[in-house]
């Protein structure tokens, strides 16, 4: 038996031996091909790798989907509303109309340059 492998061959109901073929670095086994056929078994196999690698990215695809929805729902914050933004007439800085002050119809980011404007226009301003 040359120190053979014994091994059970489904295919055609006997027993086959596989001689391993001796090399110079080692022994490499022989590989039995007798019940593939024209490479149909191992084009099947790539078909099955195919389909389950693309199985697989399609659920991987499905399930980011699915979590980046959830995510802004999750952290639902109020809604932010816009201010008008309004310019100080002293130093044109613009501000929100909210912390601003009004003086004679006109804008000013502080008191010091609602002052300064009244007094270089000599005006009374409110």
């Amino acid at each position: 038996m040359c120190g053979a492998m014994a091994d059970f061959c489904a295919h055609e109901d006997r027993l086959s031996i596989k001689c391993p073929v001796r090399v110079k670095y080692g022994t490499i086994p022989q590989v039995d091909t007798h019940h593939v056929k024209d490479g149909t078994v191992l084009m099947s196999r790539l078909l099955f790798l195919a389909a389950v690698v693309a199985v697989v990215y399609l659920l991987l695809k499905s399930y980011r989907s699915r979590i980046s929805e959830e995510k802004p729902s999750a952290r639902a914050e109020p809604p932010v509303h816009a201010e008008d933004m309004v310019r100080c007439v002293h130093c044109g800085v613009h501000l929100p109309r909210s912390e601003s002050i009004m003086a004679g119809g006109k804008f000013f980011c502080c008191e010091d340059h609602r002052r300064a404007h009244q007094q270089s226009t000599g005006s009374d301003g409110g």
